[in-house]
């Protein structure tokens, strides 16, 4: 079986603290930069990203973001305590899906709230904040005359029917991006983990 040591983080990468670089440095030194060290070091600093990350991915912060969750604690939840007001059509209303039998049902959030330690890499908030936009002036009539003749050419075009069934699946989509790409670059597999892990 497995060396079951390979499933912790190695004591001496976790007394430092996962932002130290000196301490992690140190233990690194200490180790003669082993394989063991470093995969430790990598999963220790993953692990502190994740559990500190702003997405609430295990659930342990509450409604309010305000302190620890203690009950019905689920991985994602928000924690904004964001409430809709169903009232005030100008603003962002929870899409709300039947079944066409009687159920009803309201969506929260289509991903998670990123929470409040997030921070922009590329722009600052208050650029995108500012972002406005001409008014594009549409012609609603022509664009509602423009989808009824679309649909009514998908109606009749096999091959726009299956072009949207298979671009309507995400997941499908993605990776039949991946072996395109891979099979025209030849990736290694670390090429390929990176592709699929987003960096």
């Amino acid at each position: 079986g497995l060396n079951s040591s390979l499933n912790s983080v190695d004591s001496s990468v976790s007394n430092c603290d996962a932002t130290d670089s000196d301490c992690l440095e140190s233990a690194a030194f200490a180790a003669s930069y082993s394989p063991k060290i470093m995969g430790s070091i990598v999963a220790y600093q993953v692990l502190d990203y994740l559990a500190n990350d702003g997405w609430n991915a295990d659930g342990t912060i509450n409604r309010n973001g305000d302190g620890p969750c203690t009950a019905n604690c689920r991985p994602y939840s928000d924690i904004t305590g964001y409430e809709p007001e169903y009232d005030d059509l100008d603003k962002w209303q929870p899409l709300e899906w039947s079944d066409e039998k009687g159920f009803f049902y309201r969506y929260n959030h289509v991903v998670p709230h990123i929470g409040f330690t997030a921070v922009t890499k590329f722009t600052s908030r208050d650029t995108l904040r500012d972002r406005s936009s001409p008014n594009p002036n549409y012609d609603y009539d022509e664009e509602t005359q423009l989808v009824v003749e679309r649909l009514k050419d998908l109606a009749t075009n096999d091959t726009k029917k299956m072009l949207v069934e298979l671009f309507d699946d995400k997941i499908a989509v993605s990776f039949a991006v991946y072996l395109a790409l891979d099979q025209l670059l030849g990736w290694s597999y670390e090429e390929g983990v990176r592709y699929l892990a987003g960096f």
